[in-house]
């Protein structure tokens, strides 16, 4: 259960870096 349940925050994690990296390179 717990695995199930990290995965989907990982993924989660990785969009938000992506897109906070973008804003700082806009910035």
């Amino acid at each position: 259960e717990v695995g199930v349940e990290i995965e989907p925050f990982g993924d989660l994690n990785t969009e938000a870096e992506r897109k906070l990296g973008q804003l700082v390179l806009e910035k």
